[in-house]
């Protein structure tokens, strides 16, 4: 990737996902790769699609935020992708993410996730629940024991 060369990035991180199919974030990677640097829209949808697919199936809020998050990643470029698709998506793992009931102890990725949800209600025009996912989430960092620990590592 540092060469820029991204048919090689994507051959490996295919190689790796051989070896590793349950790895979020070389799935996530395949994604971006194809979408984004190679710009192969017939090969990268069906493998954001299944992203998608398997996160929802999985019911896993760490998989629904990062195919959120390939969804509406402020610095790219969505011109060639399906509106429609990708707001329907973006919907439905919004929708399953807010609803989630995580475990004791895992509601930490849940509110991590309400950047993604809210930059999709942005672009979905709903500037009122981004604002209030965004300040949800601030305040469960606020709150969080482990945000005292990042605080002070940010003096």
């Amino acid at each position: 990737m540092k060469r820029v060369d991204w048919p090689m990035a994507l051959s490996a991180v295919e190689e790796a996902l051989a070896a590793t199919p349950e790895e979020v974030t070389l799935r996530a990677l395949q994604a971006e790769l194809l979408l984004h640097k190679v710009r192969d829209m017939s090969a990268g949808l069906p493998v954001l699609r299944r992203l998608v697919r398997d996160a929802i199936d999985k019911k896993s809020v760490v998989w629904m935020s990062v195919a959120l998050r390939k969804l509406f990643d402020p610095s790219k470029d969505y011109s060639d992708f399906p509106r429609a698709e990708r707001f329907a998506m973006g919907q439905e793992l919004s929708e399953h993410i807010l609803a989630a009931k995580p475990s004791r102890g895992g509601e930490g990725a849940k509110f991590l996730s309400y950047g993604a949800i809210a930059q999709y209600y942005y672009e979905a025009g709903k500037r009122k629940e981004a604002i209030e996912l965004v300040e949800l989430g601030l305040k469960w960092l606020d709150a969080a024991p482990a945000a005292d620990a990042a605080k002070t590592d940010l003096v």
